[in-house]
């Protein structure tokens, strides 16, 4: 089994660059945090493009409800959470698959 990253000391890591998806749950710890202008739920991406279900809102946040959201990325592909150092922004609270993420699994990415 792989380490753990620590991305307080991270080294050109590929984890920066994954699509981070967060359930309901999660989402909602996250929104206390302060970034829900940081991610997109999976409703409002379908939303945009079929407005005609707009009124059908809690049908289809239910349906989302195991894979709710996604964090942004900036321009360069990176994760929106991460600061001017490259270093997470909310580490302490960061999502669960931050958390559970292996070294092994960089090499792999990058290569």
């Amino acid at each position: 089994m792989g380490l753990m990253v620590d991305c307080l000391k991270c080294i050109s890591s590929a984890c920066c660059r994954l699509k981070i998806e967060v359930d309901i749950k999660e989402y909602n710890k996250l929104i206390e945090v302060g970034i829900k202008d940081k991610m997109i739920t999976y409703t409002d991406i379908f939303l945009k493009q079929n407005a005609k279900y707009k009124n059908r809102r809690k049908e289809l946040d239910k349906m989302h409800k195991d894979i709710f959201a996604k964090v942004r990325k900036d321009d360069n592909g990176n994760c929106i959470l991460l600061d001017s150092k490259m270093e997470c922004s909310i580490y302490n609270n960061r999502p669960k698959v931050c958390k559970d993420y292996k070294h092994s699994r960089c090499k792999n990415i990058r290569d």
